[in-house]
């Protein structure tokens, strides 16, 4: 058995791709808080904070990415 397993996208064999879990919550300070789980090779989550005019921005072009995304 080779070690040499290729884990890409393109490989047809792997029937479930690693996902980590995603959170967004309003924290202490009346910010919003997206928040990624780690991975098993993290310390701690990656965490980004912003204000809430940021997180309307953001999610403006998310809505502008999504809505022009061609599959």
């Amino acid at each position: 058995m080779s070690d040499d397993f290729e884990w890409s996208a393109a490989n047809e064999d792997i029937v479930q791709h690693s996902v980590q879990g995603v959170a967004a919550y309003i924290n202490q300070y009346g910010n919003i808080t997206i928040r990624q789980e780690r991975g098993w090779d993290d310390d701690q989550d990656t965490i980004v904070v912003l204000t809430v005019e940021s997180a309307r921005r953001l999610a403006e072009k998310l809505k502008e990415l999504i809505n022009s995304y061609q599959a």
